[in-house]
């Protein structure tokens, strides 16, 4: 990822020449083939003879990835041997260490609730849970991977409205030209229209892209819940599919990964 993305993060800062009708500095070569085409009978052709040098720009971007944490993200079934949350912590290192070597703004928030029970062991109620675990902030240090390998742990439900209202609130306070909240889940949120509420809110805001990928099968609604979004996909498959859309979002960050 870290190859792919560099010459698209940072362009050569080599000056690039382009041939103009006007400007300062007069091309040789060019005013040479003018001459010569002309006296060769040519007519009507630009005298393309002053050249123009422009240098390109570095991209400016920021990502927010939220991370579900809610209980099923630990299960496994029959067809899939690996977990969903582990699937997304190898998805999330991979990206964190390309895009922190580039500079590129990242942060990394998990999103679940702790279930809490009575003297009986009866359930009470639950807190949800936002949990940064890389801020923009941070740099990629061993503090940090140790925090994403160990702070994953899959607990209770999912609060997707309050992880989409942090996340917009987070990314207002931003400042990026091109900034993209993504959510990792493999099921639906607690409550699916607050949740779309807040999704269309964010989906509004001119410079911020949002998009769902549904880890695992049995996640294709995730498809109703956010426009620009992904469903079913592979476990083993999220690494791939997560870098995939990056480089795209990066090549053309006026569009979004759609569903198929």
């Amino acid at each position: 990822l870290y190859n792919e993305l560099y010459e698209i993060f940072y362009p050569s800062k080599k000056q690039k020449k382009q041939l103009k009708t006007t400007g300062s500095q007069l091309n040789i070569r060019a005013l040479f083939n003018f001459i010569s085409a002309r006296k060769a009978g040519a007519k009507d052709i630009p005298a393309k003879i002053w050249e123009a040098k422009t240098t390109p720009e570095v991209r400016d971007y920021a990502f927010m990835i939220l991370i579900d944490l809610s209980g099923s993200m630990q299960r496994t079934d029959y067809y899939n041997s690996i977990s969903p949350i582990k699937e997304s912590l190898k998805a999330l290192i991979a990206v964190s260490e390309s895009l922190n070597r580039l500079g590129i703004k990242l942060e990394i928030v998990g999103f679940g609730s702790i279930e809490n029970y009575d003297d009986q062991g009866l359930y009470r109620d639950e807190n949800e849970e936002i949990i940064t675990l890389k801020s923009i902030e941070d740099e990629m240090t061993d503090e940090i991977r140790e925090k994403l390998t160990t702070v994953l742990n899959a607990d209770g439900t999912t609060p997707t409205t309050k992880a989409l209202k942090h996340a917009k609130d987070r990314m207002n306070s931003i400042q990026a030209a091109n900034k993209f909240i993504t959510v990792l889940t493999d099921g639906a949120p607690d409550y699916f229209s607050d949740a779309k509420e807040q999704a269309e809110i964010i989906e509004s805001t001119p410079d911020i892209g949002l998009l769902g990928l549904g880890i695992g099968s049995n996640t294709r609604r995730i498809e109703d819940l956010f426009s620009h979004s992904k469903g079913e996909i592979k476990i083993d498959e999220l690494t791939d599919v997560l870098t995939e859309l990056i480089v795209e979002l990066i090549k053309n960050p006026t569009s979004t990964k759609t569903r198929d």
